[in-house]
């Protein structure tokens, strides 16, 4: 492990540019996933039949209502604690591992309680056990990436998230393939996401450090009471997004048997779609929230900077997938699920308008969680919810039937986002955020214009002309500053053999000492 002192100027030498390098890592190791995990998304949509598919995503949805009772986002707890004072870092991690065990056995009889009618169909129930167990180990693997995110080593967790899901996707084919169904795909990925757990858990003890059993009941007490709003903001999220899938199947099989599972069926392809584009803000928030941390406590005034202009990457990003992803609605859909689910394209483009108010609340939730804040976001998510659940229960899903889980999303999620905003708002300046957001918006006009120009054409052919069109117009209207530009083009030119291209382009202070000095081994 590296001096303390080295480190910490490592942490917050140039806070721009490490966020980028961070989040290139990041970006990186969840595209993979993102990629990998879409694949296998098709390959089960293509192997099981339309009600087959709802099952499968009732399974994922039924379990994913329950899974966040382990972690309760101690992890971002963690973060914080750890990054806060690495000389002591060993305490709060052996604190939340204690914590995450513990929990992990409760969830499991949690769920144990809550499906016993579901014994009746002992194909659906074993899914359930298996994906529960398994995510156990997922959600236990996220206590070592922690690890990697505090001391601001992105690339451990890189290898760590390629790994568990490489394997999942490997071992998930010989499933398909000799037709183990349901319960043989539940089962591979529980013995996948072990091995991860394995691997993340040999990781962070050989190059970081070791956890241990806690006994100290009385800082675990303070962990949980601080990651509660924390963890009631993911119970929210979750409801608001998954609780929908089990509503809407619940509700639809009491009205005709099986009609749940055929609507289900079309929601979780787009709902899954648009869930693996969070890769970008996950990615980001990583990198971020240590950054913030340091900075709220110690110099506010380059926290409100930094606050400033990654909102403003986060915002350009939002709105370009949302063009993106209702314009090629079809043919997305048509490539990833498969002919055979193309009533899935109108559900994908109604629910893409939710990426703007679900990215930009995850940063929101990062920002208020270094200020110490995080109760804001539970009380806007529980507002979101509350209105969201009554709203889709009582009138969207009897009306519009699959299509009212997507519209109570963008109501639940558009409410969460109002109220994180207006907490923010007075950390910056509304004039400049306008002006942006302007020029954002131009931006994404004269991408959606070449996207509509070009909708005949393939697809290979107009998204990029569309991008390129978006990209243009956003140097035109200078919407970011060189400083800017550069730490988004170390996003994805951070390793050391490509900093040249980065002097060629921003000037020789680009990939300076600071940075270099990132990628000495640990």
């Amino acid at each position: 492990m590296p001096p303390e002192g080295d480190l910490m100027r490592k942490m917050t030498d140039q806070p721009p540019r490490r966020i980028a390098v961070n989040s290139g890592y990041l970006l990186i190791a969840y595209g993979i996933e993102a990629v990998l995990s879409l694949l296998l998304l098709s390959l089960v949509a293509r192997y099981l039949d339309q009600a087959g598919f709802g099952r499968y995503g009732y399974v994922i949805s039924f379990i994913e209502l329950f899974i966040m009772l382990t972690e309760l986002s101690s992890s971002r707890v963690q973060i914080r604690e750890m990054a806060s004072d690495l000389t002591h870092a060993e305490k709060p991690l052996s604190d939340v591992w204690t914590m995450r065990l513990g929990l992990s056995l409760v969830m499991l009889v949690v769920v144990m309680l809550a499906a016993p009618g579901l014994r009746s169909d002992s194909e659906l129930w074993w899914s359930i056990v298996l994906f529960a167990v398994g995510q156990v180990f997922f959600v236990l693997a996220e206590v070592f990436n922690s690890v990697y995110r505090a001391y601001q080593q992105m690339r451990y967790q890189t290898y760590t998230v390629i790994a568990g899901q490489v394997l999942i996707t490997l071992l998930c084919v010989p499933a398909i393939l000799f037709n183990w169904g349901l319960i043989g795909l539940f089962a591979v990925r529980a013995v996948a996401n072990l091995l991860r757990l394995v691997y993340a858990w040999h990781l962070a003890r050989t190059r970081f450090i070791e956890e241990h059993l806690s006994r100290d009941w009385r800082s675990m007490r303070l962990i949980f009471k601080d990651s509660l709003p924390l963890g009631i903001n993911l119970i929210l999220r979750r409801l608001i997004w998954r609780g929908g899938v089990v509503m809407v199947a619940n509700l639809l099989n009491q009205q005709a048997p099986g009609q749940g599972d055929l609507a289900v069926g079309l929601i979780y392809g787009p709902l899954r779609l648009v869930e693996q584009l969070r890769i970008v803000p996950a990615s980001l928030v990583g990198a971020i929230l240590p950054v913030f941390a340091q900075q709220a406590r110690l110099e506010p005034a380059r926290f409100r900077d930094t606050l400033a202009k990654s909102f403003k990457l986060y915002l350009a990003l939002s709105l370009l997938l949302t063009v993106v992803m209702t314009t090629l609605a079809q043919p997305i859909t048509q490539i990833v699920l498969g002919q055979a689910l193309i009533g899935s394209a109108a559900m994908l483009a109604a629910m893409s308008w939710s990426i703007p108010f679900s990215f930009l609340s995850q940063f929101l939730e990062a920002a208020l969680l270094a200020v110490g804040r995080q109760a804001i976001v539970a009380i806007g998510l529980g507002a979101g919810f509350l209105i969201g659940a009554l709203t889709t229960y009582f009138y969207l899903v009897p009306t519009y039937q699959g299509f009212g889980l997507v519209y109570g999303i963008l109501l639940a999620e558009g409410i969460a986002f109002v109220v994180g905003m207006a907490a923010l708002l007075p950390e910056m300046n509304g004039r400049d955020l306008l002006i942006a957001a302007i020029k954002i918006a131009v931006s994404c006009a004269a991408a959606f214009g070449v996207f509509y120009v070009l909708r005949h054409a393939a697809v290979w052919l107009s998204a990029p002309a569309g991008l390129l069109a978006f990209g243009v117009v956003i140097l035109l209207t200078r919407t970011f500053s060189t400083k800017e530009l550069e730490a988004v083009f170390a996003m994805v030119t951070f390793h050391p053999r490509l900093r040249p291209l980065r002097h060629k382009l921003f000037g020789q202070h680009a990939g300076s000492a600071p940075e270099a000095s990132h990628d000495e081994p640990i």
